[in-house]
């Protein structure tokens, strides 16, 4: 079983209004719902910041995989989707980030 923490945080009625529509159509309860929600939002703060990291050029390709926790295809997508510059590698850069992926992959 995963370990957990009880956290308790004060959010707008409107919210909690919200999470408990969400519980009754998925047929479950509140803290099911948060820790669904929290966990996209987690995952979706993680690509973005990675995805900004990247774009800045201060990580890279591969890197920017790393922080966000997903394959460098999944970031590759999120990039275009967001309309973000993908090709800012130089050679070099380039030539790491093939050896690395080589590398996790055998």
């Amino acid at each position: 079983m995963e370990k957990t923490k009880l956290m308790n945080a004060r959010v707008p009625v409107v919210i909690m209004s919200e999470v408990e529509n969400i519980a009754r159509e998925e047929h479950t309860d509140k803290s099911s719902v948060v820790r669904k929600l929290l966990d996209r939002a987690i995952k979706d703060w993680k690509l973005e910041k990675a995805s900004k990291m990247y774009s800045d050029k201060k990580i890279t390709l591969e890197r920017a995989a790393e922080i966000a926790e997903v394959p460098v295809r999944d970031i590759i997508n999120y990039l275009k989707e967001k309309e973000l510059e993908i090709g800012n590698l130089s050679a070099e850069d380039l030539e790491d980030d093939l050896k690395r992926m080589y590398k996790r992959i055998i």
